[in-house]
């Protein structure tokens, strides 16, 4: 089988390019990761020629001016259910997969608590954070808001976003990441965004999606690729945010809706076309088509 229809060199030059066109234009950019931030080989093990250290290699160009925010939903810490092959909870192995990323990043997390109830279980919450803190982590906290899902407007303003912390960022591009879905790094990007420009700091966003691909059809052998690798991901987890395969396509499809929705109403609208924001997508036209049908449908 041949391996020349991808060319990493000329994926990750044209990323890294996209990526300092966008930091050039801004005084923070705020990039959510999508996946797993320190090993992509559930990525590469579909597509050959994808390095697991993709993401280390296209941050390599930027690692002194970079900051890493990880979000961690506070659900997953009350639960703290065994979340590896070896049993180890969630709490356990996120203090692993924190090392691991400073190692690789050769910077130490920000950890930023999503969607704290202070009426459930919060001395949990803090002991969490003393935790985490005494390990030299600097830990945030961000809290429920109820409007969140049905009044966008109250989102956005004073009563909303307005009324979280901001964290200090001393550089200018912040990675945000998770372990699992659903863990706020998209609120924790806008949230940034809002408070930055209450101080006049002209703030961007950028998500990195390698896929699935929203330009092509839902059942695209590209886009089935990228359900397999989420389903990959997530087997074997008992997260309640694990999707159905049938739902990840529509379900990115109604985040980029939000998006635009949100960043409109921004003090400073953000553009948000998916060209604008969304970077990193395998491009169809890399691929051999029946190589890829044959991937898609045959794995």
């Amino acid at each position: 089988m041949q391996s020349n229809w991808f060319r990493p060199a000329a994926y990750i030059q044209h990323l890294q390019q996209q990526i300092q066109a966008k930091l050039s234009a801004c005084d923070k950019l705020y990039f959510e990761i999508t996946g797993n931030l320190i090993d992509q080989s559930k990525i590469s093990a579909l597509i050959p020629g994808f390095s697991p250290e993709m993401y280390k290699t296209i941050f390599a160009e930027f690692k002194n001016d970079m900051e890493i925010f990880f979000c961690v939903k506070a659900q997953d810490i009350l639960d703290n259910k065994p979340f590896d092959q070896d049993g180890r909870p969630f709490i356990t192995f996120l203090e692993i997969y924190l090392k691991k990323i400073e190692n690789k990043f050769g910077t130490r997390p920000h950890i930023v608590i999503n969607l704290i109830d202070l009426e459930d279980r919060y001395d949990r919450i803090f002991s969490f954070e003393q935790k985490f803190q005494k390990l030299w982590y600097r830990v945030r906290e961000k809290y429920k808001i109820k409007a969140y899902s049905y009044d966008i407007t109250k989102v956005i303003s004073e009563d909303g976003f307005g009324n979280d912390d901001h964290i200090p960022t001393s550089k200018k591009l912040i990675l945000i990441a998770s372990l699992t879905p659903e863990s706020g790094k998209l609120a924790t990007a806008i949230t940034q965004i809002y408070l930055n420009q209450e101080i006049d700091l002209n703030a961007d966003y950028a998500k990195l999606e390698v896929l699935p691909n929203y330009s092509l059809p839902k059942d695209h052998p590209l886009n089935t690729i990228a359900r397999k690798i989420y389903l990959q991901e997530t087997e074997g987890l008992e997260f309640d945010t694990t999707l159905p395969e049938k739902d990840l396509y529509d379900r990115g499809l109604e985040k980029h809706a939000f998006i635009q929705k949100v960043f409109g109403l921004l003090k400073k609208p953000i553009p948000a076309r998916t060209e604008d924001y969304l970077l990193g997508q395998l491009n169809v036209s890399d691929f051999d088509e029946a190589w890829l049908r044959e991937k898609a449908w045959l794995n």
